[in-house]
Formats: structure tokens, sequence, C-alpha cells
């Protein structure tokens, strides 16, 4: 037969080991995020790496070969934007 203080004693180590294994898994978290952010700043980095190599030249050939490639989403596109600009600016 268990006393009462045993059983105590045992609650209390079964509640220390789920501790442990929430400390552990918290910490594998961080680790994972850690690790994300890391990859992310990378990507971040050589992006904005790119895009200072990148000459406004480039950008325009890009964007006109979109524009010839999607003419009828761009014409669409520049149909919403030109509603609500004016949408903004009739506003009083």
């Amino acid at each position: 037969m268990t006393t009462s203080a045993e059983t105590v004693g045992k609650e209390a180590n079964d509640v220390t080991a789920k501790g442990h294994k929430i400390v552990d898994a918290a910490g594998d978290l961080v680790d994972n995020a850690s690790e994300q952010v890391k990859q992310y700043k990378e990507k971040a980095k050589n992006l904005i790496h790119e895009a200072n190599n990148t000459s406004l030249a480039e950008v325009e050939e890009q964007a006109g070969a979109y524009i010839r490639e999607n003419p009828v989403r761009c014409m669409a596109g520049a149909a919403v934007a030109g509603f609500l600009l004016g949408m903004l600016v009739s506003r009083r």
C-alpha cells in the first residue's frame, strides 16, 4: 500500500518529467524558428543583392516582355488602378 507522501512524490516526478519534455520541445521550436529566420535573412540578402545589380534597362525589358505576354491582364490591371485612383481623388 502506498502512502500519500509516496503518491505525491510520484506525481511530482511525473510533473517534473512532463515539464522537462515541454522545455525540450520549446527548445526545439526555438531552434527551428532560428534556423528559418537565418534562411529568410539569407534569401533577403540575395534578393537585395540581385536588385542592386539589376539595371533600370533590365527592369524595363522585363516589364515590357510581361506586358507583351499578358496584354489583357495588364489592361485590366490598369483599368482597375485608374478606377480606384479616380474614386480616391473624387472623394470629398
